[in-house]
């Protein structure tokens, strides 16, 4: 590996510590360890999407009740994207992170609406926009909005 080597941790996650050492060793296979360094996880622009998001889709009666741990985004904001009858995705609802679901009703549509997300958080910063799989299932709506 090269001095300049950038190693990165795809499983980081904000506003937790990690600690790392690197083990290195040369041609002759003399091995040392690297002093520990602990890492805070605060940058801004891009952070990581949320994990846990599911997406459950009831075909009969045209709902997709989305579902999250709502104390992983207690301070955030999910933003859905959807597609139109075009097929291109556009920003369709936010819900506070808190609330743990959201359901959309899209039955009556003249076609079956596709979602991303993206997480929006305090500070100003996001995550990417991402797709979430879906799950198809039977579901008794929770609430009204369409």
């Amino acid at each position: 590996m090269a001095q300049d080597t950038v190693l990165i941790d795809t499983t980081a996650e904000f506003g937790h510590y990690y600690e790392y050492k690197i083990l290195a060793l040369d041609k002759s296979n003399n091995a040392r360890w690297s002093p520990i360094r602990e890492i805070e996880v605060m940058f801004m622009g891009l952070r990581p999407k949320l994990t846990g998001v599911k997406a459950l889709r009831d075909t009969a009666m045209g709902i997709v009740r989305f579902e999250w741990q709502p104390e992983k985004a207690k301070d955030c904001m999910l933003e859905f994207y959807r597609t139109n009858e075009k097929g291109g995705y556009s920003t369709y609802r936010s819900i506070e992170g808190a609330a743990g679901m959201w359901e959309d009703k899209y039955k009556g549509a003249a076609y079956t609406p596709s979602y991303r997300l993206k997480i929006l958080y305090r500070d100003g910063t996001h995550s990417e926009i991402f797709e979430v799989p879906e799950t198809k299932v039977r579901i008794n709506p929770v609430n009204e909005e369409r």
